[in-house]
Order: C-alpha cells, then structure tokens, then sequence
C-alpha cells in the first residue's frame, strides 16, 4: 500500500470513531422554562376595587322644541352646537298676520268693553233689561278671551330656549314655512350629562339599595363610580340617579344612569363613549374586599376530594404552592375568601392549568389563548 492510501485509511478511520463516539454520547435535556401566569394581590388596591364598565354619554334632559302656531321663519340665529341660555332667541316666525289679528281683537274688545261700562250703569236704573244686559255682558268675555288668545299667539311666534343648553339638532332652515308643533331645534341640557351602562344582576340588588339610601335622605349621596374618556385622563365623580328593573332580554343585564356635571377643559357631548369605574369598596364596604380574589383563581381539587384551591406564589423564590381556601359569595366576577389567604398574598388567576406544586413561574402581562 503507498502511502497516500495509507495517510487517507487513517482518516477515515479517525472520523469513523469520532462519529460513533459521539452517537454515545447521553443527550443533554434542556432545562424546563418557567411557566407564564398571570397573578392577583390579596387586597392589593385600585386594581382588586375597580370594576371598569364600557359606556355612553347622553343628554339628562332633551326637548324636541317647536313653534305653537304656524308660520314663515323669519329668524333662526341658532345652529347646531350653539351654546344657548335660557330665555334666549332660538327662532322668530313673520308676526305681521298676528299683530294684525291682535289689533282687530283690540278694537272689538274695546268696543265689548265700553258697551258693558254703559250697560252697568243702565241695568241700576232699569233703563234695559235683564236679557240685554247678559248679552252685553257675554260679549265683553267673549271678546275679553279673544284678545288674550291672540296676544298669546302674537308671543308664540318667539321661540326661547326653555332650559340652558346646547343645539343638537336643527329641523329647518330659516325663510321655511313651518306647521304647528312642527319639530325646529333639538335642545340639550349643556350642564349636565348621563352616563349609561350595563350591569350584572348582583350588582343591581347593591345598586338598588343605593337608590333605597338617597330616597330616604337626598343628601345621602355616595360617590360609587368615576367616568373616564380618556385612556390616561382624568376621572370625573359620577351622581347616582336610577337602575332599570327589567333586564336587557339578550344580555340578561341592568341599566344602570348616573348623572355627571359637565367637565371642564375637556369637550363631552352626547353620543361619546366613556370608561366607568365603579368602586366597589364604596359599593360594598372595604371589609368585605378585603378577601375577594378573581373567580378564575378557585380550582377544584383534581384528587376529586370536596376542597376548592388555589395556586399561591412565594414572591422570593418564583414557584407556586396549592392551598386549600374556603370561599364565600360571589361578587361579580370575583369570589369572597373566607379563610386561607392573607392580605399582600399573590394567587394566579390565569395561566394555572398543569402548575405543580414547586413549579417556578413568571409573571406574563400578554394575553392567554385559554
């Protein structure tokens, strides 16, 4: 053999045994990664408190306003979004016609009037009788009231803002022919809003006992909820005013309105939407919240045995321990916490499928595909 194919046969040998070499060789398994779960702090603020609710701004008093007589609008200063007070000038119909009309009952009424003076004077001297004296004296009414219904027609051609408020709605436009209680603005209370939203029926029996206080004593006013309309804006205390008692028939919840005066710096106009925080240590009272935890963080014991649990983690070392809780009422989305947890104790509320006790975890802020 020549010493290249010998020089070639070493190698081939040589990578040969490092190859089987390699093949037993024990595979190294990579080390297990700690779960994601999402945690809940036993008495741990705002967070455990709040229960934020989706809803919608409208106008606490609104009125389709209308001219009681008919006529050609002559004026219409006001427009949409117009900010108007009460009393001021939102239309004007032509008052020619009625001035006219108001005259004419004028003199007719002037006329009743003199003849019933002279007819007083005569019936104490027996100069007419009886009968012509109550004729006199009927047209005097008569023409009394048709002077008054005229003079009111001649002022309902003036169309004035019965509230403050805001134009939310203009039905026509100005040198227009409009009818009798023909709708020509929409007017909105521009000082105060309501806020609506839907609630569970275990927060309508709190809520109904809320309006149960503020019947008895209209001072009693507690603040229970704040309206945000902005992500990161501030919050405006809201005034309870009333819960329906009938249930929406798909959504099985309650509506609940509170009345919010109208912020300033900020521009709320009905139809909005907003974010309501309703505060539900106010709602409740802070002991009761104290020990209520999300609903989703109660297990059944998958031993099958009569025990509820939950998955408690020790902050030092990041790993989960399963401990048995007694549970008490339902709250919402929440559970009441008899016994077994402590305030400042952190339970996992989701993310909880297949721990072991010991298993290390994480904190995960994302959202699960459960």
């Amino acid at each position: 053999m020549n010493t290249y194919a010998a020089t070639r046969l070493s190698l081939l040998l040589a990578a040969g045994i490092l190859l089987a070499a390699c093949d037993q060789q024990e595979e190294v398994p990579e080390p297990e990664l700690p779960r994601p779960v999402k945690t809940y702090v036993i008495g741990g603020g705002e967070a455990g408190e709040i229960r934020r609710l989706p809803a919608r701004v409208y106008a606490s008093q609104r009125a389709e306003i209308s001219f009681r007589v008919q006529g050609l609008i002559v004026e219409l200063p006001a427009k949409e979004g117009d900010l108007v007070e009460k009393g001021q000038l939102l239309a004007q119909l032509d008052q020619q016609d009625y001035k006219t009309k108001v005259n004419d009952r004028q003199a007719k009424f002037d006329e009743a009037e003199a003849n019933f003076e002279r007819a007083q004077d005569l019936i104490k001297k027996d100069f007419i009788s009886k009968t012509d004296f109550d004729k006199l004296e009927a047209n005097y009414k008569t023409a009394k009231a048709d002077l008054e219904q005229a003079e009111l027609d001649l002022s309902y051609t003036s169309m004035t803002a019965p509230f403050d408020g805001v134009v939310a709605r203009r039905y026509v436009q100005n040198n227009e022919e409009v009818r009798r209680k023909q709708a020509v603005l929409a007017l909105q209370n521009a000082q105060q809003l309501d806020i609506k939203f839907d609630v569970p029926e275990r927060l309508l029996l709190r809520l109904k006992s809320v309006e149960e206080r503020q019947q008895r004593d209209p001072a009693d006013r507690p603040t229970i909820a704040y309206a945000r309309f902005t992500s990161n804006g501030p919050r405006y205390p809201l005034i309870f005013k009333e819960i329906a008692t009938r249930a929406d028939a798909q959504t099985r919840t309650f509506e609940a309105t509170f009345m919010l005066d109208t912020p300033q710096g900020i521009t709320v106009l009905p139809g909005m939407t907003a974010e309501v925080q309703l505060d539900l240590a106010a709602l409740y009272g802070p002991t009761d919240l104290d020990m209520l935890i999300p609903n989703t963080a109660v297990f059944a014991d998958p031993s099958g045995a009569a025990r509820k649990l939950v998955w408690v983690v020790d902050q030092d070392t990041m790993t989960v321990q399963a401990r048995e809780v007694e549970t008490g009422m339902l709250v919402d989305d929440r559970i009441r916490i008899v016994s077994g947890l402590e305030a400042g104790e952190s339970v996992v509320t989701a993310g909880l499928h297949h721990l072991e006790d010991g298993q290390q975890v994480r904190l995960f802020t994302g959202t699960f595909g459960e």
